[in-house]
């Protein structure tokens, strides 16, 4: 089973978010802080780390960074309710697989959890991405919903 890191300082949307992911058959944890998520992975890494950007004391962008040099083999999924381009380039060049622009629906979710979960080669995933963040950055509007996800 894959496991998932969900890190989010909301803790409403936090739960949300990991009670969503544990509907798709993922194992979840939460981390409300970047230390806390530093300390969750150092126990036990996860294949896939869902990071907020906006994040107390550091951001996500700088901890996608250390994931990613720790932890290489974790795919790493941004979110943000940020309609910066610069950021999603930012976090971009840390080889994330996806970034998500809040809000965003469970089908959207499962896609980039899918991703994750195939190992989606970061090039690919780049291009995709910036596609979207281009589209939602300009527009302020989010990327299309999906159909839901059949299991």
């Amino acid at each position: 089973m894959q496991s998932v890191l969900v890190i989010d300082d909301d803790p409403s949307l936090r739960r949300t978010v990991a009670a969503w992911i544990d509907s798709f058959g993922y194992a979840v944890d939460e981390a409300a802080r970047v230390e806390d998520a530093l300390e969750a992975m150092q126990e036990s890494p996860r294949d896939i780390a869902l990071c907020d950007v906006s994040l107390v004391a550091r951001d996500g962008v700088w901890l996608a960074w250390r994931l990613r040099e720790q932890y290489p083999q974790t795919a790493i999924i941004m979110a943000t309710a940020l309609r910066d381009a610069e950021t999603a380039a930012s976090s971009l060049r840390n080889d994330v697989v996806d970034y998500l622009l809040k809000p965003f629906d469970r089908a959207r979710l499962f896609e980039a959890l899918l991703a994750g979960a195939t190992d989606t080669p970061p090039a690919a995933a780049t291009k995709r991405s910036i596609t979207r963040c281009r589209i939602g950055c300009a527009s302020g509007a989010r990327s299309s919903p999906l159909p839901s996800p059949k299991r």
